[in-house]
């Protein structure tokens, strides 16, 4: 797409007015897309557009007016990543845009800041996180480890070593599920850290192997 188009393209410029509740009637019930934006399909690969033509009635599925609990998952499949800092940097990009698209304005800056990429982290996080909450073992985790959810809803590990003077991130290490893609991004950056004699993730973390047992 021509930087031309995108300067006169509405869509881009203001995104779907279902996003600034310009929608009424019928329209606020199950609306299903049948047709996917000319201006997004150029951006794709042509597999990625058969993919995406063969599934769209499955996949791009709008429910207006019931809550919902969202996931990043939904949106960015981790699967396709082999790097935990471009996972990261590609969904905070994307929580940008989407920011800019319910306000309604341009953005003023095209870098990402330290927020937006700690924001992103957070999510992953939490995304992993269900993993746990829904195997039939994690009560006993819970229980093992002491885990408590801080300010943030993210569950970190609690015990004898809360009273100890050191950083809260180091006396309660937020769990996290081993077999999940994204936790084995992270471990593959904490390795190359160290390699590169660089700060870690180590006493911040705490991650569960297949058997429920806390591994560094």
């Amino acid at each position: 797409m021509a930087p031309t188009e995108i300067a006169n393209c509405e869509l881009w410029n203001h995104g779907p007015g279902m996003l600034y509740g310009e929608m009424d009637g019928e329209e606020h019930k199950e609306q299903i897309i049948t047709e996917i934006p000319k201006e997004c399909t150029k951006e794709m690969r042509i597999a990625d557009q058969k993919k995406l033509g063969n599934n769209v009635q499955n996949s791009l599925l709008v429910v207006e007016g019931e809550k919902t609990e969202k996931s990043i998952a939904m949106i960015i499949n981790c699967n396709n990543f082999s790097s935990f800092r471009r996972l990261i940097r590609v969904t905070a990009r994307v929580l940008k845009f989407t920011k800019i698209l319910k306000r309604k304005c341009m953005r003023k800056s095209k870098e990402l800041t330290t927020d937006d990429v700690k924001e992103a982290e957070l999510l992953w996080i939490k995304e992993i996180q269900t993993s746990l909450k829904r195997d039939s073992r994690y009560e006993s985790w819970r229980r093992q480890f002491a885990l408590f959810s801080d300010s943030q809803r993210v569950l970190r590990c609690g015990g004898r070593i809360s009273n100890a003077e050191i950083h809260y991130e180091t006396k309660h290490p937020i769990m996290l599920d081993r077999n999940h893609r994204v936790t084995r991004l992270i471990i593959e950056e904490c390795h190359e850290r160290v390699h590169h004699k660089r700060n870690t993730h180590r006493n911040q973390i705490e991650i569960l192997d297949c058997q429920g047992k806390a591994i560094d």
